[in-house]
């Protein structure tokens, strides 16, 4: 990995998390907020490294692809991500 200092540990969001419960009684509403935004974030983020390691053991055994192949199969996930969404 070129640089991982900017990734945000786990410790970290849970230093913020516990941080946030500080402010539950006084500010109700922005706690529910960031704690609900927060939480929605790390399961976008735990599909994503889903993701990742299912490509990975494609990978393994796959040779790599051209960038127009990578770039079809990029627009074929949005198009199949927005059907998804409007039967939902």
């Amino acid at each position: 990995m070129e640089n991982n200092s900017e990734l945000i540990q786990t410790e970290e969001i849970m230093a913020t998390l516990s941080k946030l419960t500080e402010y539950r009684e006084s500010h109700p509403n922005l706690y529910r907020m960031w704690d609900k935004y927060i939480m929605l974030e790390n399961t976008h983020f735990k599909d994503i490294i889903n993701k990742c390691n299912q490509a990975m053991r494609t990978m393994d055994h796959e040779p790599d692809i051209n960038v127009e192949q990578l770039l079809q199969l990029m627009l074929a996930n949005r198009v199949s991500q927005s059907f998804i969404s409007t039967m939902t």
